[in-house]
């Protein structure tokens, strides 16, 4: 009890935000949560609600119908769903301590889910509704552990069932039969046992959902991956390693390590490939290096230590960019799981050292210290989730380099009515990088509104011949139609129509443009 209400007390903040970022594709502009479509349509889209080829290839039906209770049963307020993704932190915590507690002893386990509830690094996964996946994922992994390490057929049947219900929630799921194993097998002591026929029901299941995802999706496990939001994706492979491991150096751990950073996601090219002579680069490499010295020296004298150790690696690797290339080269929500087991192992080593000290509360002390630290630091982002403003404008505070922040400042800017600031923003997003489109656009709008017309239309036409997408198009054209010249707004909508098919808001605008000119006419 005392554990489930520090967790409740440390993110009630939380509750009071509103949708942010990509919440309003998860949840507002959702057709399965909004009940534009049957809540069985959550298994045949992505988690955006679409349908190929528009769909960004991630598959997390689970949360989506988590997404559609909330819905119903909060009428689409978005408190409804942040308390839902703190109600569900708690039941993570919660089972944290009931999994590990077997092995652990209470006292560190305790320790351990209380430090991790109030962990700073991690917090986005459930300050951000769309994290939910991470939540999910993280609490049937657990609860599988539980049941995968109990003999008989009802706990097999169970492990089972909570590993479709995980990978039902997030992709990277895939790799808790083998962490669990591993556990296990440390857990245990014997290496050369393995539950071959709960190994092949876990194969079944995979084989099961990578199925439907690929009849949703169209493929087994590939995701819409952008040069922006992740911009190892066109590195070479030691580009792409050396930047991976320099995000780690420079971003994640630096997120771990100070409370008070915050830092909800990167771009380049603040976080982009490096080269051999990038310092962070190695120190990351040399870090993680360190990570697996320790779970492989630990093994024998303190396997919980390798255990914790394990955890981390095994679940951050996949999405570190450093095998594979994710759909972003960073998220802090993504160390949501893997720091479960990074406190375990930390809290047993305070432990250990608590018994060599002649004041063990001292050992303890910086324990708490830290976990105290970290639940004040959540409490400043509280403000910075209470919208897309705030926690745009916070973004370019602490990354100013990365290209995608300062377009979303521009849009807080905008939305604020803040043109002069908007055009900043842009300009610098632009400066960062000048091939890319969407800033020109952001650009012209703010040079509009302030009335500077003329070194607005350059601006529109550049990022529609940067990226020729329909945004852009809609842009330019609505530009010439509010500066009296609709018929030349119409003329560059039917040129693109002749070269693509028009998308739906390029046939609304058309038409209106149409009824204009017959208007005028008559």
């Amino acid at each position: 009890m005392l554990l489930g209400a520090w967790t409740a007390l440390v993110y009630a903040g939380a509750v009071p935000s509103g949708f942010v970022l990509d919440d309003h594709y998860a949840v507002v502009s959702n057709p399965v949560v909004q009940g534009e479509v049957s809540p069985a349509e959550a298994f045949t889209r992505d988690y955006w609600g679409r349908v190929p080829p528009g769909t960004i290839g991630t598959y997390r039906p689970l949360a989506v119908l988590t997404f559609v209770l909330d819905a119903r049963v909060g009428g689409g307020e978005p408190w409804v769903f942040h308390l839902t993704n703190v109600l569900l932190h708690v039941l993570a915590v919660l089972a944290l301590f009931g999994v590990w507690r077997s092995w652990a002893g209470d006292t560190t386990a305790w320790a351990a889910a209380a430090l991790f509830a109030a962990l700073a690094a991690p917090a986005e996964a459930v300050h951000s509704i769309v994290g939910r996946a991470d939540v999910l994922a993280a609490l049937f992994g657990l609860l599988g552990w539980a049941a995968h390490r109990t003999p008989g057929l009802r706990a097999a049947t169970l492990a089972a069932v909570c590993y479709t219900l995980a990978l039902f929630s997030k992709e990277s799921a895939l790799l808790y039969p083998l962490v669990w194993c591993l556990m296990e097998a440390l857990r245990t002591g014997r290496w050369r046992v393995l539950p071959w026929g709960r190994l092949g029901v876990y194969a079944a299941v995979t084989a099961l959902v990578l199925g439907m995802r690929k009849h949703a999706l169209g493929t087994f496990l590939g995701a819409t991956i952008g040069d922006m939001t992740n911009p190892l994706v066109t590195a070479s492979w030691s580009g792409r390693v050396l930047g991976a491991a320099d995000i780690f150096w420079s971003q994640y751990l630096a997120g771990i390590a100070n409370p008070l950073r915050r830092l909800y996601m990167c771009s380049a090219p603040a976080c982009a490939p490096v080269g051999v002579d990038s310092a962070g680069a190695w120190l990351g490499l040399g870090a993680l290096g360190l990570l697996v010295a320790l779970a492989l020296s630990t093994w024998r004298r303190a396997p919980l230590v390798s255990a914790g150790v394990a955890w981390f690696l095994l679940l951050f690797l996949p999405i570190s960019n450093l095998l594979v290339v994710g759909p972003s080269v960073y998220g802090e929500r993504l160390l949501y799981a893997p720091l479960m087991g990074a406190t375990v192992a930390l809290t047993h080593a305070v432990s250990l050292l608590a018994t060599r000290l002649p004041r063990p509360a001292l050992a303890w002390g910086m324990l708490v210290a830290l976990g105290a630290g970290n639940a004040l630091a959540v409490q400043s982002r509280h403000e910075d989730w209470r919208d897309g403003n705030s926690l745009a404008l916070q973004g370019i505070e602490v990354q100013p380099r990365s290209t995608l922040l300062q377009m979303l400042a521009a849009e807080a800017w905008m939305r604020l009515g803040r043109w002069a600031e908007a055009e900043q923003c842009a300009r610098d997003a632009i400066a960062l990088d000048p091939e890319y489109g969407r800033p020109y656009g952001m650009l012209g709008v703010a040079l509009d509104q302030q009335g500077r017309t003329a070194e607005a239309q350059p601006m529109f036409e550049k990022a529609f011949a940067l990226e020729h997408s329909e945004e852009a198009l809609l842009n330019l054209a609505r530009f010439h139609a509010q500066h009296g010249d609709p018929q030349r707004a119409l003329d560059v909508l039917e040129r693109e129509a002749r070269n693509l098919p028009p998308g739906p808001g390029q046939l609304a605008l058309a038409e209106e443009l149409r009824r204009q000119l017959a208007t005028k006419a008559r």
